[in-house]
């Protein structure tokens, strides 16, 4: 999955996570591994915001981090900050709709077990 940002969307986000997540402490396992996939996004965000700047920024993300963000995006308010509230809701409801259309096929092994009369 490939997060899309503007020049201004980017530079929003990285103050987002200087001031949300990486600020706060977890207690949870639940919340720590999501915290370490969001770090994990952190640093791919860094990379890019160091380097030169440019009009627009993507940002590749595995399904495990794409799942970290939507959750933490969920848990934390930032309904406070419409600028970033407004690019972070069509994030995640793309992500909603990517993981969502994965289909996962589903074989009954009960009568796969009875085929052979066990």
């Amino acid at each position: 999955m490939t997060l899309k940002l503007s020049y201004q969307q980017a530079g929003a986000l990285f103050d987002l996570f200087n001031d949300m997540v990486l600020f706060g402490y977890v207690y949870s396992f639940e919340d720590k591994l999501v915290l370490r996939h969001m770090i994990s996004i952190y640093k791919k965000l860094r990379t890019k915001c160091e380097g030169p700047p440019r009009k627009t920024y993507s940002i590749t993300i595995s399904d495990c981090e794409a799942l970290a963000y939507r959750i933490y995006w969920r848990d934390h308010d930032i309904s406070h900050c419409q600028f970033e509230w407004a690019f972070i809701v069509t994030h995640c409801m793309r992500i909603d709709l990517e993981l969502n259309s994965t289909h996962v096929q589903i074989n009954n092994t009960y009568k796969l077990l009875n085929q052979n009369g066990y």
